[in-house]
């Protein structure tokens, strides 16, 4: 029955097109409370200052993913793979060549 009321669906977008719900939003960034070290821990200083007393194995994926060259060569590897599928498959990626069964078992068709 809701699906059919005029006014559930009047209420959804007068929730959604409400002038003040941006303000209220930002507003609420700037709370002290249980969600302020939350909302901490994005911050670009947070971030680096731990960082910087992370080990180094740790850090080295990040750093990778972040380099633009890792990206260019996985690119590069996927273009390379769809355009020359068969020079980039090892052998355990290939399919096992068809052989016949040593016993031919009978075929049923329903």
């Amino acid at each position: 029955m809701t699906g059919s009321n005029p006014d559930f669906y009047n209420a959804i977008i007068e929730r959604l097109a409400d002038p003040g719900k941006n303000k209220r939003w930002a507003q609420y960034s700037n709370t002290s409370g249980p969600v302020a070290p939350l909302l901490k821990a994005g911050t670009p200083d947070l971030l680096h200052k731990s960082l910087a007393t992370a080990a180094p194995e740790t850090i080295a994926p990040m750093a990778k993913m972040a380099n633009p060259g890792t990206l260019i060569t996985w690119v590069g590897d996927f273009v390379d793979s769809v355009t020359h599928p068969a020079s980039f498959q090892t052998s355990w990626q290939r399919l096992p060549a068809g052989q016949p069964p040593a016993i031919s078992a009978p075929i049923y068709r329903y």
